[in-house]
């Protein structure tokens, strides 16, 4: 009985279809879920590096994420991901959201669907064959109170800690502080600001930053 041979590049095509009729491409408002998992695919991608800048000038917060993403596939995927909000009696939707693929040839916009009600955006990365991308979020919020909340544990659904990771809080020197639930390494006063810094590795956030003031 003869046996077909059927050449790689045809089944990681075939494989490649398959996954496109699984996962379509982004279209504008698709509804999302109301927590960030990596979709199947990303399973073969690992999330490695996080830098979240985080400035809070009451009643405004506005955060600056760069998230470092490894593609361990010999080959180009596109990488689905949920990006979600901390949403409740404490902070509104984001009135302003921005994402952007980074580069060496720069920064480029990505697409996004969205939906209030979910409390995420839906985007999608393009990773190149055994290499990393990386991604830019900037979203504000506006404050209902004397708290707020960045979402840190998602980092869990991807199964492995951030090789590395850096945090900075910016607070106004003259805010009172009631607690802050992460550790930070240092804290020093720049230009009015109270700018709190930390540099983890093989970190795996157990809680949210909240932070609470009088």
């Amino acid at each position: 009985m003869r046996h077909l041979r059927v050449p790689l590049a045809v089944l990681i095509s075939f494989a490649l279809s398959i996954l496109l009729l699984l996962f379509p491409p982004l279209q504008s408002g698709t509804a999302v879920k109301s927590s960030i998992e990596p979709e199947p695919l990303g399973k073969s991608v690992d999330f490695v590096y996080e830098k979240i800048i985080i400035e809070i000038e009451p009643p405004e917060l506005t955060v600056t994420g760069l998230y470092r993403f490894q593609n361990r596939f010999p080959f180009e995927v596109t990488l689905p991901m949920l990006y979600p909000f901390p949403v409740d009696e404490h902070q509104d939707f984001p009135h302003a959201i921005s994402a952007k693929g980074v580069t060496a040839d720069g920064e480029q916009p990505l697409e996004f669907g969205w939906r209030r009600g979910c409390n995420a955006i839906r985007l999608d990365l393009v990773a190149e064959g055994e290499s990393s991308a990386e991604m830019l979020v900037t979203y504000s919020q506006k404050l209902k109170g004397k708290l707020a909340r960045y979402i840190l544990t998602t980092t869990k659904a991807w199964g492995k800690p951030l090789k590395s990771a850096d945090y900075e809080l910016i607070l106004p020197e003259k805010l009172k502080i009631r607690s802050i639930s992460f550790p930070f390494d240092r804290a020093e006063n720049v230009a009015g600001k109270r700018v709190y810094f930390s540099y983890k590795e093989n970190f795996m956030p157990e809680m949210d930053l909240i932070v609470e003031w009088d």
